[in-house]
């Protein structure tokens, strides 16, 4: 029922909150400021924020709200001067911004390992909207590199993330088809999937004793419109 999605919606949002921040803690200030900055760049297309291309790059994440450690970020990172604009697209083609690195993993590595990122994005993106967004993940990596910090960024298409698989028409960017094992990238993201911005995913809400039933599940939730940022 209504009551109780909403109560494993909140649930999962605190345990979301407090793994962000065991990750966060066990990275540099400068790393902890790029993790900040990373949603408001595909926010915005802004010429003072890194990856800037042009103003038709697909960008606007849904639910998405910089605050003042968003500020504070940039203003270390990129430009004492720096201040978020209020210029938004009509149109949100980004789904959501996750980090897929465990707190482990960040701990026990000294030189800080590579910051894994995966941001799903419209399915009904057009082929020039995607390369867009690939040119802009590259120049974004090529920027935080520069900063000493080594970040790899995926692009999905959310519908094709379905029954447990992913396969080499299911990428956005297919060139990176055969650096990938996509189910062993799956269960990395299903492990320690860490919600920076945007939609949440839906198998949150569904509880363990309804699994059994997940697509009716599923169904009812969307149809009722018990949440609306799934």
């Amino acid at each position: 029922n209504k009551e109780n999605v909403e109560r494993l919606r909140k649930t999962f949002l605190r345990v979301n909150a407090q793994r962000l921040t065991r990750c966060e803690d066990a990275l540099p200030k400068t790393h902890q400021d790029f993790i900040s900055l990373l949603p408001l760049m595909f926010h915005l297309n802004d010429p003072n924020l890194p990856g800037y291309i042009n103003d038709n790059v697909p960008i606007c994440i849904n639910g998405y709200f910089p605050n003042k450690a968003t500020t504070d970020a940039g203003r270390r990172l990129i430009d004492v001067h720096f201040k978020v604009t209020n210029k938004l697209a009509l149109a949100m083609k980004i789904k959501s911004i996750f980090l897929v690195n465990s707190s482990a993993t960040f701990a026990s590595n000294e030189k800080f390992e590579e910051i894994n990122v995966w941001i799903l994005v419209d399915p009904k993106l057009s082929n020039e909207e995607k390369s867009f967004l690939i040119d802009k993940t590259h120049l974004i990596e090529q920027w935080a590199e520069g900063k000493g910090i080594l970040t790899h960024i995926l692009l999905f298409d959310p519908s094709k993330i379905d029954q447990g698989e992913i396969n080499t028409k299911q990428l956005v960017e297919p060139q990176a088809d055969s650096q990938i094992n996509h189910h062993l990238l799956l269960d990395e993201f299903y492990a320690n999937s860490i919600l920076l911005a945007g939609q949440y995913p839906i198998w949150w809400l569904i509880s363990i004793e309804k699994e059994a039933n997940y697509d009716a599940c599923v169904t009812q939730i969307i149809e009722e419109e018990w949440v609306d940022e799934v």
